[in-house]
């Protein structure tokens, strides 16, 4: 016979050949199977990349319909990993095939499987590095109020991939795009901004400032330029702003003089941004000042000169930007080798070492 989980009350009854009768009864107690439930099948992520996560396993809801579920047993193959009902256990990359065995109060026993796949934590990507290359500046050559300049971005990096763009911006406006494009930017200072973005999209910015002098500036280097001055032979004001590139490393000289300059002896009054970081002039045979004045880099120097010719002697001041002006030479006599000049008409410009740039000669 089939008979349903219950307790269940059985007469036999028997009859002999005489009809005679007698009858029994057994009683027959049909125990429920418990019913293991997990939480299902789940997949997660090693979120920190070392090689296994916590998981949850959950089988409160088993149930036993006549009884009770006394004990839970969870087991990976053959292996004991968890007891109770809800447990966190730590498992590693992969894919694990977790059994639950419940148990019941009259040692019956039901099982369920949940499959748990623990994947690889994705790359973490590490962004590029942006770079706009070192500040730089550019003279407007032909008098038309702009200059082309080369934006160079091909420092910029990516450690784990490659730049897959590179856009340059002026506040809000994309001027260019590539690692070394060439841009027209008009006379005045410009900051650049480049960003690069990656493989995986992700970015990184850096600025370079830009700045293009007026037409007529001189940027210094090892070899002598010059350019004219209206001729004087009295008294008169030079001025003239002064940008260093560098700083205690560099010696430049601005100067005026007589003729086209080919070397030092050639000026008559001269500036000198010197290895010691500072500005100073030259008086006759040396060169000092009347008050230290260092530079900085980047920053506009705008220098006044009171020349006099006649009697080779010469004043000079000058305003660091944002600053007061500085007392820096007063009847400093002409350069040793210009004492009897008898007139300025042009102006120069040397440096030893590194740059500077001279702009708004008057």
């Amino acid at each position: 016979v089939i008979l349903d989980a219950d307790v269940h009350t059985i007469v036999l009854t028997v009859t002999d050949n005489d009809s005679a009768q007698d009858s029994d009864t057994v009683i027959i107690t049909v125990n429920a199977l418990p019913v293991a439930i997990t939480s299902g099948d789940q997949t997660l992520t090693d979120s920190d990349s070392d090689g296994s996560e916590v998981v949850i396993l959950d089988g409160s809801a088993s149930y036993d319909l006549d009884g009770t579920i006394s004990s839970y047993v969870w087991k990976e193959g053959a292996v004991q990993i968890a007891t109770g009902d809800i447990n966190n256990v730590t498992l590693t990359v992969g894919v694990h095939s977790i059994v639950l065995t419940v148990t019941d109060n009259d040692g019956s026993t039901g099982t369920d499987t949940a499959v748990i796949t623990i994947n690889e934590a994705a790359p973490i990507n590490i962004a590029p590095t942006a770079n706009a290359g070192p500040d730089q500046s550019g003279i407007d050559t032909n008098n038309d109020g702009n200059e082309v300049i080369t934006l160079d971005g091909s420092g910029s990096s990516d450690s784990d991939g490659t730049i897959s763009s590179y856009v340059w911006k002026e506040g809000v406006t994309q001027i260019a795009t590539g690692s070394g494009p060439n841009v027209t930017l008009g006379v005045g200072e410009h900051t650049i901004t480049l960003t690069v973005t990656d493989d995986d999209n992700d970015t990184d910015t850096d600025d370079v400032i830009v700045t293009v002098y007026p037409y007529g500036s001189l940027t210094s280097s090892t070899t002598w330029q010059s350019n004219s001055y209206t001729s004087q032979n009295g008294t008169f004001t030079a001025n003239f702003d002064i940008v260093p590139h560098n700083g205690g490393s560099m010696e430049g000289v601005t100067g005026l003089c007589n003729g086209s300059a080919s070397a030092f002896t050639d000026l008559a009054c001269i500036v000198r941004l010197s290895t010691a970081g500072e500005i100073d002039v030259r008086n006759g045979a040396f060169y000092q000042a009347e008050n230290i004045l260092a530079y900085t880099p980047g920053t506009q120097y705008h220098v006044r000169m009171e020349v006099d010719v006649s009697k080779h002697t010469y004043d000079v001041f000058v305003t660091p930007e944002g600053a007061a002006e500085v007392n820096l030479a007063n009847d400093y006599a002409f350069r040793t080798e210009q004492s009897s000049a008898s007139s300025i008409a042009y102006w120069a410009v040397k440096a030893g070492t590194g740059s500077h740039t001279v702009s708004g000669v008057t």
